[in-house]
């Protein structure tokens, strides 16, 4: 189901997962069903999706098995203030991903620069 990865791709944003229409597990997976339909099979989540209560997006997408359907998550590294590059803190936040996503394989990724006005603190 995964995309080749030679190409652009096109993947769902997942940042309104854990809320509205997408804040149970019946309608996430409704929301996957219409994805593989359209051949999209990429989501772009982060530990701190929803921004109204963080981390809910990796969770749901966990407890709908998202692993084994054959969509692949990309996840973003929780950047709270500084340090949050340190690599304690990294470890930290992709276990604290992996374990919400109930997976051991994700893209992690970083927002830069920071939208949060840290874009200037030392890692």
């Amino acid at each position: 189901m995964h995309q080749n990865m030679s190409g652009p791709q096109v993947l769902f944003g997942g940042a309104a997962i854990g809320t509205g229409a997408f804040s149970n597990v019946e309608n996430v997976k409704e929301l996957f069903e219409v994805l593989q339909e359209c051949k999209i099979g990429r989501i772009d989540s982060a530990a701190i999706y929803p921004m109204s209560s963080p981390g809910m997006s990796e969770q749901l997408l966990g407890d709908c098995q998202v692993s084994k359907l054959g969509i692949a998550v990309d996840t973003k590294i929780q950047m709270i203030g500084p340090g949050s590059l340190n690599p304690s803190a990294i470890a930290a936040s992709v276990a604290g991903s992996l374990s919400r996503l109930k997976t051991e394989v994700c893209g992690p990724l970083k927002h830069w620069p920071a939208f949060d006005g840290y874009a200037n603190y030392n890692i």
